[in-house]
């Protein structure tokens, strides 16, 4: 007979091995991607944090779909909701570009969660702007005052990295804003593959069903229901951190206002151009 324990620990050892394989597999692929593509960027880390956050969120998701699809389509199934998810909610495919991901919480956060590469493309996109000149409308210089970056600013316009206001400060450092995010993501997601497999196919683990375990006693007294209320907060409180960072507004512009004195300077040479008149209604 299988018990919890058991199953567990085995959860536990195949989420060490895989996390440690893929890790192995997705930095020898990032070094080459960079070598092949070149970056703007000076951090060598900054490109490969990006490769590491997308094997997360994919070997999270292999974790759990083939505890709830059947065992014949796991295949078909995972590789359906890579390029699907993956692709379409994305934020660089009509209709769900990042523009209205960004003005839709709702959809933002179901595409943070459903889509692998959600946080990686606009990560690697982002990064590489931001090292780009201020003519660019991309980026102004730190000692900048008034510049609506709102309404003429190139992130603004594109639609990326809008949840982050210090985007626009020029920097060689790489973007790290999905990071904390997609970390999030991927441990919530392995969190529901915990509990996916404690709930499903329990006959073949010799269990009876979890309706049953919770019938048979009162549950003041029931050590199952307790077991699966504290599941139950913590899954809450991962997708409460699921969708703080991906929703949460971060940063500082760094820009400063117009001085008084120039606001005055300005004020006056105007008057002196068009003077007001004020006889006219």
């Amino acid at each position: 007979m299988i018990v919890d324990t058991d199953i567990n620990a085995y959860f536990l050892a195949l989420n060490i091995t895989s996390t440690i394989e893929h890790f192995v597999q997705v930095i020898a692929a990032s070094f080459c991607t960079c070598w092949i593509r070149g970056s703007l960027i000076s951090r060598w880390y900054a490109y490969q944090i990006h490769f590491l956050m997308l094997m997360w969120l994919l070997v999270s998701w292999t974790l759990f779909i083939p505890l709830v699809v059947p065992q014949s389509s796991v295949t078909m199934l995972v590789g359906f909701f890579i390029v699907l998810f993956g692709m379409l909610f994305s934020g660089v495919l009509i209709p769900f570009m990042t523009e209205q991901l960004y003005s839709n919480d709702g959809l933002g956060l179901f595409c943070g969660i459903m889509s692998i590469s959600r946080f990686f493309l606009e990560g690697l996109t982002v990064q590489e702007l931001r090292y780009l000149p201020e003519q660019s409308g991309f980026t102004v210089q730190p000692t900048s005052v008034y510049f609506p970056y709102h309404l003429v600013g190139s992130f603004e316009l594109t639609g990326l990295a809008e949840n982050d206001l210090s985007v626009i400060q020029r920097s060689r450092d790489g973007w790290y804003w999905g990071v904390p995010p997609a970390f999030f993501v991927g441990l919530f997601v392995r969190w529901l593959a915990l509990g996916a497999l404690h709930a499903c196919d329990r006959s073949r683990q010799n269990k009876k069903s979890l309706w049953f375990e919770l019938r048979k006693e009162p549950l003041y007294r029931n050590r199952r229901f307790y077991y699966i209320f504290g599941y139950l907060v913590v899954a809450a409180t991962l997708f409460w951190a699921c969708a703080k960072f991906t929703l949460s507004v971060t940063g500082e512009t760094g820009i400063g206002p117009i001085p008084e004195d120039l606001t005055i300077l300005a004020n006056q040479t105007l008057d002196g151009i068009c003077p007001i008149d004020e006889s006219v209604p």
